[in-house]
């Protein structure tokens, strides 16, 4: 953030911290961790590659001086694939009908002029075990694999 800042160019950068889905449960030695007081998955359920929150909620934090009001947030539920269809919002390209089906862009969630996205119905993630979850607002839908 310095380096962007001393370059001149933080009205030009947008940088946008997050990680790809939940915590690792090894080698993060979380036993360790927690005697320390600290607990890498918030106290949610499940580490990543899990169907639960700890696997699939991450933070996720932007700043774009100019663009982004500082200390701003939102509730909105985003994935990592919404980059794409972000990426190509700022860039000002047109997606093909076929590319990115399921990306929608967080512009104008980034930017404060919208607080929801109409196009953005619900979420679906699923785990290593090949269990599916739905996510609509504050509901979870978990479809698990028979004999799992």
């Amino acid at each position: 953030m310095k380096a962007v800042d001393e370059s001149g160019e933080a009205e030009n950068t947008i940088v946008i911290f997050s990680t790809d889905n939940g915590t690792a449960s090894r080698p993060a030695n979380n036993a360790q961790l927690l005697l320390l007081g600290v607990n890498l998955s918030n106290y949610f359920k499940g580490f990543k590659m899990n169907i639960h929150e700890g696997g699939h909620r991450v933070p996720f934090v932007a700043r774009w001086p100019g663009k982004i009001k500082p200390g701003s947030s939102c509730n909105q539920t985003i994935c990592l694939n919404d980059f794409m269809a972000t990426t190509a919002d700022l860039l000002d390209f047109e997606l093909s009908n076929n590319a990115a089906e399921d990306s929608v862009s967080i512009l104008p969630l980034l930017c404060g002029e919208k607080t929801s996205l109409p196009n953005r119905p619900l979420v679906v993630n699923h785990d290593y075990s090949g269990n599916f979850a739905i996510r609509k607002g504050k509901w979870k839908l978990i479809a698990r694999r028979k004999g799992i």
